[in-house]
């Protein structure tokens, strides 16, 4: 019977975690960090680790950007990213257009940039970002933890025209959450982008595809999480576990008493 009851919990409890997901977007990012402030912060990517030095101004000295081997990921050194990105996730290009549900085929060759704070050409950036090295591409983020339960950046734009773009969002199963969301996109970082989920499964990747002409790409990526759903079904299991335990040393204990009233009663 307690077995029964155990695994009756256990499969509510994983059916409850793996229940449809209620999606929140944000447009503002003061709107998102009010969502995400009761989750644990994984971190930014804001890629100022890159090594290309800064433009000083648009179109001064030295002007340059570097273009970078597909894809950019945590640790792994490509271009002026000695020592990779530092948080926990994998930048890509892939196909504009191409947001097939789980395709997640990285375009060959230099398809990436890094551009640096100042600016290039004629395009100013308020700090160091990646961007798609073409403008046929669209730039894709892949998160290495199966709990990230809400993600925020900023959309850049490769020129100084505001653009506009759809964000898709992909659990770690493959399947959309939700369908294009629209954004905008500037040079400067102050558009804003935010999405989060209440249960798993949680957020796998992110495609941002371009619908202006021109190449968008990302900075300043917040990643949060919370507990894997897993470990909500372990910590009831453990919680009915101990009250089960703790009955039946209850139950033990009135029966022992009884046992002892009587004894002490025939004599």
């Amino acid at each position: 019977m307690r077995s029964t009851i155990l695994a009756s919990l256990a499969i509510t409890l994983v059916c409850a975690a793996n229940a449809h997901a209620v999606i929140s977007t944000f447009n503002d990012k003061t709107s998102y960090d009010a969502y995400a402030a009761g989750r644990v912060l994984i971190g930014v990517e804001d890629f100022e680790q890159s090594t290309l030095p800064s433009n000083g101004s648009s179109n001064t000295a030295p002007n340059d950007f570097s273009p970078l081997s597909n894809p950019l990921t945590q640790a792994v050194e490509n271009g002026m990213f000695p020592a990779g990105l530092i948080q926990p996730l994998t930048i890509q290009a892939v196909t504009i257009g191409d947001i097939s549900i789980g395709d997640t085929t990285p375009l060959v060759g230099d398809v990436l940039a890094s551009f640096p704070v100042g600016g290039f050409g004629t395009t100013p950036y308020a700090s160091d970002v990646v961007l798609p090295n073409a403008g046929s591409a669209a730039i894709e983020i892949i998160f290495n933890s199966s709990n990230i339960s809400a993600v925020g950046f900023n959309p850049i734009k490769n020129n100084s025209v505001v653009g506009s773009a759809n964000v898709y969002a992909f659990d770690t199963l493959g399947n959309a959450i939700g369908s294009a969301y629209p954004t905008t996109a500037d040079s400067l970082g102050t558009q804003f982008f935010g999405i989060g989920i209440d249960s798993g499964p949680f957020i796998g990747r992110i495609v941002i595809d371009s619908t202006s002409g021109g190449a968008i790409g990302v900075d300043n990526i917040s990643i949060s999480a919370i507990p894997e759903p897993s470990s909500y079904a372990l910590l009831g299991l453990v919680t009915l576990v101990l009250g089960g335990r703790r009955a039946l040393g209850n139950a033990g204990y009135s029966v022992k008493k009884r046992i002892s009233r009587r004894h002490s009663a025939s004599h």
